[in-house]
């Protein structure tokens, strides 16, 4: 029998004003692409979802128009607890959880008669009377497409931020970009973040505004405060390099990475990961940049283990790295325990989800000692594969010794203007036969 359960007073699913979703509920529905909204629609939730420990799985909508009675399609899956057990639990194919629920879903008919605001200092839950202006609607009437426009224009007037924002969307949508330009400002002074990042983006490309970088920046900033996860990492990127009118701060940079990454941003999550193991962000500026020479930080190795695995197992471009990064954490025990088999796991999935282009996706290869991964990257002109795979027949680590083919691939390290060019160049003049330089 599934174990899900459809009430908490743990962790309740939240809106971003902190009340409580509540089923039937219709929604405005956000969709977005890389951190920006780029869609919107109507759902209605047909309930919370949460583990039987209180922990949310997320809210599971429908189509607005869905009759009441309609059951959506399920999916279930099993979770194994640490004592063994093994409990069954469901969403359907539009649950979306906790962190998307907060950023993607703003009610426009609230069912019931009382708001449940949720006060997370206390764990308590307080009633106020819904007030209604407009009687609540049928899933019938979200039938008609003019209902929705009618909807979002009527709440857009009254000051809905959301709204606001969903007809400058429209607008642009149907080039009316001065219309849009001023829906986007109205929702902006209205606190709404998702206006402010594309305010911030038009000025960033210069589309529909003149291009001013240093407006750019400021709109990210009022994105990053009014919750917009990618104006909070655009914010973070500008106080790392200390760019665009802001000025270089390392500990407010990790600040808005870390808010970005709670938000759901698996980049912030692996930038923030990186700086925990280095106490640096120098993986992200050129060598040349005078913020290199800035103090390093103590290293916080399971605050980065934590952060890795955030950003490893979601479904985006730079999951491979992630991957990687937390496979080393298990190799070498660094906020976790050492695990040789579960590091091997992580670098085989970094190897196969991953860009042979990218150098730790190269140096996932050597871990696990893919010899035809890091041939064809050296063959393509990568000279840190070439380093790598040279190194391997160099000294016969795991694959069978060949001096020849090591110094075949060595030189062409050496001969690059890759920093593995010296290290390469020790292995070719050493005098003996063990070679065991790269940890």
């Amino acid at each position: 029998m599934p174990a899900t359960v459809y009430e908490s007073s743990v962790r309740p699913l939240l809106y971003a004003d902190n009340t409580l979703v509540q089923r039937g509920d219709f929604v405005l529905r956000l969709h977005e692409s890389e951190g920006r909204i780029v869609h919107a629609e109507v759902a209605r939730v047909w309930d919370t979802l949460y583990y039987d420990n209180g922990l949310p799985i997320g809210t599971a909508l429908v189509a607005a128009d869905a009759p009441h009675n309609r059951l959506p399609e399920f999916e279930s899956f099993t979770l194994t607890g640490a004592d063994g057990t093994v409990k069954q639990y469901f969403r359907n194919r539009d649950t979306l959880d906790e962190y998307a629920t907060r950023r993607l879903l703003s009610p426009l008919f609230r069912a019931g008669n009382y708001i449940k605001s949720w006060h997370p200092d206390t764990g308590r839950v307080t009633l106020k009377p819904l007030i209604r202006n407009l009687p609540h609607p049928q899933p019938a009437d979200f039938a008609r497409k003019r209902f929705f426009v009618e909807t979002v224009r009527a709440q857009a007037q009254a000051g809905n931020p959301v709204c606001l924002f969903v007809l400058a969307l429209y607008r642009r949508s149907k080039r009316r970009y001065a219309d849009a330009i001023g829906y986007f400002r109205a929702a902006a002074e209205a606190h709404c973040g998702a206006a402010w990042l594309e305010l911030g983006i038009e000025y960033r490309e210069g589309t529909l505004l003149e291009p001013n970088p240093f407006k750019a920046a400021q709109c990210f900033l009022q994105a990053a405060e009014n919750g917009s996860m990618l104006g909070q990492y655009h914010t973070a990127l500008n106080l790392i390099h200390g760019s665009n009118g802001m000025p270089q701060n390392d500990e407010q940079a990790l600040y808005w990475l870390c808010r970005a990454a709670e938000n759901g941003h698996p980049a912030a999550c692996l930038e923030a990961g990186r700086y925990y193991l280095s106490g640096t962000f120098n993986h992200l500026r050129a060598k040349n940049s005078p913020y290199r020479l800035n103090p390093a930080a103590p290293a916080r190795p399971e605050a980065a283990a934590a952060m890795f695995a955030k950003a490893a197992f979601r479904q985006w471009e730079g999951a491979a790295v992630a991957k990687f990064h937390l496979g080393e954490c298990y190799r070498s025990g660094m906020g976790v325990r050492p695990n040789e088999d579960d590091a091997a796991k992580l670098y085989r999935a970094a190897t196969e989800e991953g860009d042979w282009h990218d150098e730790s996706v190269q140096t996932a290869a050597y871990r696990i000692h893919d010899a035809e991964l890091l041939e064809t990257a050296a063959e393509n002109g990568e000279a840190y594969a070439a380093y790598l795979i040279g190194k391997m027949y160099w000294n016969g680590e795991g694959i069978d010794r060949d001096r020849n083919l090591g110094r075949r691939y060595l030189r062409q390290a050496l001969e690059s203007p890759h920093e593995c060019s010296p290290q390469a160049g020790a292995l070719l003049h050493e005098k003996g036969d063990n070679a065991h330089g790269y940890n």
